[in-house]
């Protein structure tokens, strides 16, 4: 459920890998009819590779949180949000522990 309105910033934290595949696109959609002109679309989750760090973060939630996690390509998610007209201002990844996150700051223009 969305809060009504338009907001300066939307931000999915850890957000895309509790959602299933089939729907993954319409979240980035959803985030984006909820984004005021010029704001900004803040996107951070977990990484799909390398294959050790996936499994430890899938192995992580499976016992933390009783859930399977879907990962979603960061090449996937750029290309919904620039589908939706949005602006990719920068990208990035780090790892911390056994996860490697992912992450990107979209722009509507």
């Amino acid at each position: 459920m969305w809060p009504d309105g338009l907001f300066d910033v939307v931000c999915l934290i850890d957000v895309m890998h509790h959602v299933s595949p089939d729907k993954q696109a319409e979240l980035i959609t959803n985030a984006t009819e909820h984004l005021a002109e010029g704001g900004i679309l803040l996107y951070k989750d977990m990484a799909c590779r390398p294959l050790w760090r996936a499994w430890a973060n899938r192995l992580h939630d499976l016992l933390s949180v009783g859930e399977s996690i879907y990962y979603a390509k960061l090449d996937d998610v750029i290309a919904w949000a620039r589908a939706e007209g949005l602006h990719l201002d920068d990208r990035g990844s780090m790892n911390m522990l056994w996860y490697r996150h992912e992450w990107c700051v979209f722009r509507r223009l």
